[in-house]
């Protein structure tokens, strides 16, 4: 990594194109982005996006917008992270999605409107999410580019898995499936296992369910992907949960913390609490479980995370009043 960075100011101090630049720099805050941390994430995004306004390139600025705008709702900060991936999609022409494609091997115009879709459901605007997800598999579909498709249906299943509909998380994580099992996309493979196993339990199969997951778990690990692991660890340990097995989802607990520590991976915080909150209930440890609860409040005011804390209220009422 030091390797390319070294060679990303080289360029720049050599006064290089500015996309080529970018480009090296592009694929060094992409490995950041998915393996952590994500503090070096934001280094490189905020880099990046200096250098496309100071270039003037809108098709450059656009995805610097999306870049970092995805980075920053990474590191919990919803509102910042929100604007700028909105700011993104203002900017986007669709007759240049080609250019896009060339340029990052993406669109930002599908990959930032799913990614919005996320944000929107995370920061309490339900309505607005789902609009957004319908618009970006469509516009994935036409456009056809395999992998933008990928990144849309199986962040489709995500957003759906926080409506808690299972069956379009069942639907789009199977369709992802397919796709990158015939594309060899691996990461995408591996989070839509995750969350086909989360559906799977959530219909009536725990066993099964959490079987895939972890299937999907171990998959994901091997691509050494840390972004999405303390989320996909949460719902493995609220899968346990629901079966009784209070102590095994602590555990999972415990480990997702630990990734999200390391990572710098803050947008699950306050769910890791809740449900630790409910596994302690599940221990009688009630105390506790009133601290994770208070500070998952706490954590999810301070982001913008209105359904997060939302769900997190509720469920305080339910299980200690």
């Amino acid at each position: 990594m030091r390797a390319i960075y070294s060679r990303a100011n080289e360029l720049c101090d050599k006064g290089s194109n500015t996309r080529e630049v970018l480009t090296s720099l592009g694929g060094l805050l992409t490995y950041y982005q998915v393996h952590g941390p994500l503090s070096e994430a934001l280094v490189l995004a905020e880099r990046i996006f200096t250098l496309a306004e100071k270039s003037g390139d809108r098709t450059l600025i656009t995805a610097a917008h999306r870049r970092l705008g995805w980075c920053r709702f990474s590191l919990g900060e919803m509102r910042s992270g929100h604007d700028h991936l909105a700011r993104a999609l203002e900017l986007y022409e669709p007759t240049r999605a080609r250019a896009y494609i060339d340029l990052i091997n993406a669109d930002p115009g599908v990959v930032g409107l799913i990614n919005l879709a996320w944000v929107e459901w995370f920061i309490g605007d339900l309505e607005r999410a789902a609009e957004c997800a319908v618009r970006a598999r469509r516009s994935a579909r036409e456009l056809g580019h395999p992998l933008s498709l990928a990144y849309t249906l199986s962040m489709s299943a995500a957003v759906s898995q926080g409506f808690e509909d299972t069956d379009a998380t069942l639907e789009f994580a199977r369709e992802t499936i397919e796709l990158a099992s015939k594309n060899a996309f691996a990461y995408w493979l591996a989070w839509a296992t995750i969350l086909q196993g989360w559906a799977i339990a959530r219909k009536g199969q725990p066993g099964l369910g959490l079987e895939t997951m972890l299937k999907g778990l171990r998959a994901y690990e091997d691509t050494g992907a840390q972004v999405f692991k303390p989320h996909a660890l949460t719902l493995i340990a609220d899968v346990h949960r629901s079966i009784g097995q209070y102590r095994e989802g602590l555990a999972f607990l415990d480990e997702a913390k630990a990734c999200a520590e390391r990572g710098e991976i803050r947008f699950y915080d306050a769910e890791i609490l809740r449900v630790k909150a409910e596994l302690l209930i599940g221990i009688d440890d009630p105390d506790n479980a009133r601290r994770c609860y208070e500070k998952a409040l706490e954590i999810a005011s301070a982001q913008g995370a209105e359904s997060l804390r939302l769900r997190a209220e509720e469920s305080r009422k339910k299980t200690i009043g």
